[in-house]
Formats: C-alpha cells, structure tokens, sequence
C-alpha cells in the first residue's frame, strides 16, 4: 500500500491449559521518530485463527503502544498470534524491534 511501514506476523502461539495471556511487553529502539505498536488476534482454534480480528485495547482500529500494556479481556482463548509494525516518518530511519513478550498468568 506504498505506506512507510513494515509489518511482522508471530507465528501462532498455544496458551496453555488454565492460563491466559495477560500482557504485551517488548523492547525497541525508535530512532527520528520511528515507532513500533502492535495488535493482537486469538481464536478457539489453530484453523480459524487466520480469520479472527486483529485488535488492540481499544479494539479492532486500536493499537497496543506502550510496552507493559494489559490485554484486552475477555482473552482466554486457546491461540494467540501478534502482529507488529514498524513505522517511519520519512524512510531514512527505521525502529530495531528487540524483543517482544506476552505475559501468561494463571486464571483465576
């Protein structure tokens, strides 16, 4: 779409047994006004994960840009997969994503 950004998809990701993902954490550097920000998808199964809504914590037009974010609930479905894009303001610099982290926690 010729836009100054870069997209990066995870791979799909099993939440295990009695757990929930409960944030997204990630380092980057973000030189000249570059960012990161990210979204995330889950779905009951492997197979219709491809088809679920990308989101963010304000739903499917929001993006999750502060690292250390909660998750929006109701998450507790069985896979996870995350999206994140990088983006630039002129193309002379672009973001260095470092790591990326989804908390799991126990539900309660």
């Amino acid at each position: 779409d010729r836009t100054l950004q870069e997209e990066y998809i995870s791979v799909s990701l099993e939440v295990p047994e009695r757990k929930r993902p409960a944030r997204i954490r990630w380092t980057a550097q973000t030189p000249f006004g570059t960012g990161v920000k990210f979204q995330i998808r889950q779905a009951t199964s492997k197979e219709t994960l491809e088809q679920a809504p990308w989101h963010g914590p304000e739903g499917e037009d929001s993006f999750y840009s502060l690292s250390g974010t909660k998750l929006k609930e109701p998450n507790r479905e069985k896979w996870l997969q995350y999206r994140a894009i990088l983006t630039t303001p002129n193309g002379g610099s672009t973001p260095v994503l470092q790591s990326i982290a989804i908390d799991i926690v126990p539900i309660p």
